[in-house]
């Protein structure tokens, strides 16, 4: 059996578009061969895809998911064993995380009954499923307890950005920024994950009373994106009060 580990994102767009782009040319009689070769290869990288264990593993978490809502979350642990044994898939698991959840104390429940599975599998991946479960039940500290004790060097920037946000919200705001400082990118944040490090060192010195540090994170974050936190307005706030605005 063919095995992908990792399919290319870009990939799934160009057949998804390849499909479109079949679909249209079969009005156009002139375009019939062009139209077969589209689709012959637009159907043969979507079953690759279908192979590939990025989508296995996602169908897994999506299942999970779907059972958490059902309240088997047993069964929902299973599969997300499941999932974490063909592939660590944080991209699903940042969208489960981020819809909607019927009753938020059960993937509190779900996380409890997956740390226990980590005498038999204990992973930074899993550990951070469980902990941005716990986060999603308002359990800060389980939340905390999770992800704590995996090495920096083994924690991916979503998780170092989830273990930052934990800590920040204890008020641990010297570990926090110790945290986020692992993905500081030395330059200006270029996307979600590297703006929401920056903000978070950011708003940490803020917290510790540090202004000057705060203003110069922040200030990268507003280089980027002004709206994202409410960076610039809280930079232009603090220039006013400093007596700068």
């Amino acid at each position: 059996m063919i095995r992908i580990r990792k399919f290319p994102k870009m990939l799934v767009s160009f057949y998804i578009i390849g499909y479109i782009f079949a679909f249209f040319a079969l009005f156009y009689r002139t375009k019939l061969l062009f139209t077969a070769i589209t689709f012959a290869v637009s159907a043969i990288l979507n079953v690759l895809y279908i192979l590939s264990d990025g989508y296995r593993s996602s169908k897994f978490l999506i299942r999970a998911k779907k059972l958490i809502d059902k309240g088997e979350l047993e069964k929902a642990v299973e599969n997300i064993v499941y999932s974490a044994n063909i592939q660590p898939n944080e991209e699903i698991l940042v969208q489960i995380n981020a819809s909607v959840k019927k009753k938020p104390e059960d993937y509190g429940k779900t996380a409890e009954l997956l740390s226990r599975k980590f005498h038999e599998l204990d992973t930074s991946f899993l550990r951070f499923v469980a902990s941005s479960f716990f986060y999603s039940a308002h359990n800060l500290q389980r939340a905390k307890d999770m992800l704590i004790d995996v090495s920096l060097e083994k924690m991916t920037v979503k998780a170092v950005r989830l273990l930052g946000s934990v800590l920040y919200e204890l008020g641990d705001y010297g570990r926090a920024i110790k945290v986020f400082s692992r993905f500081d990118p030395p330059h200006i944040p270029m996307n979600e994950d590297e703006l929401a490090i920056v903000y978070g060192i950011g708003i940490c010195n803020l917290a510790k009373k540090e202004t000057r540090k705060a203003i110069e994170f922040l200030d990268r974050v507003k280089a980027k994106s002004p709206k994202f936190g409410n960076a610039g307005n809280i930079i232009k706030q603090l220039n006013e009060e400093s007596g700068k605005g």
